[in-house]
C-alpha cells in the first residue's frame, strides 16, 4: 500500500510539474478531466469557430479552392477557405481532373489536410473525415466487397 501512496505522490508532482513547465493550455492537457477540457476549448472558441465545427465540406466541391496544381494540400488556399477552421470533410479520395486519389495518396493528403488544422489554425482543432466505404474503401485501386445492401 506504500508503494502505491508514493507512486501516486509521483504521479500528481509529476503532473504539476509537467503544467507547470509547459503549461499547455488547458483543453490541449490530456492530464485534466475532459469536461474541464471542453469547458476551457468552449469558452475560447468565437462564435465563428463554433459554427465552423459544424460544417463539412465535399472534397470534389472545394478542390479547386484548397489545392495546388499537384492535387496537394495548399496552406494559403485552406487559410482563406475555411479561416475559422472546420468540422469535417467529405470524400478525400476524390480528385476531378487527377482521376482521384488511391487510398495511399489519400492518406497522404489527408495528413496534409489535419497537419495544417493542428497546426497553423488559432486553436489546433483536428477535423474529421469520412469516406463512403460501404462496400470497402471508395477509392482508386481500393478494394471493393460486395454487401448485402448493394446486391439488392
Amino acid at each position: 500500500m506504500k508503494r502505491i501512496s508514493i507512486f501516486l505522490g509521483f504521479l500528481v508532482s509529476a503532473t504539476a510539474s509537467f503544467s507547470q513547465k509547459n503549461s499547455p493550455l488547458p483543453y490541449k492537457n490530456p492530464m485534466l478531466p475532459m469536461e474541464v477540457r471542453i469547458a476551457d476549448l468552449f469558452q475560447r472558441m468565437t462564435l465563428e469557430e463554433k459554427v465552423a465545427q459544424l460544417q463539412c465540406h465535399w472534397e470534389t466541391f472545394a478542390w479547386g479552392t484548397v489545392v495546388n496544381d499537384k492535387g496537394e494540400a495548399d496552406y494559403d488556399k485552406w487559410a482563406k477557405f475555411a479561416p475559422h477552421g472546420l468540422g469535417q470533410l467529405a470524400r478525400p479520395n476524390e480528385l476531378p481532373g487527377f482521376g482521384g486519389r488511391s487510398p495511399y495518396e489519400t492518406a497522404f493528403y489527408a495528413n496534409q489536410v489535419q497537419k495544417y488544422f493542428v497546426e497553423k489554425t488559432r486553436l489546433g482543432i483536428p477535423i474529421m473525415f469520412h469516406e463512403e466505404s460501404l462496400h470497402g474503401n471508395q477509392a482508386k485501386d481500393a478494394t471493393n466487397f460486395p454487401t448485402h445492401l448493394a446486391l439488392g
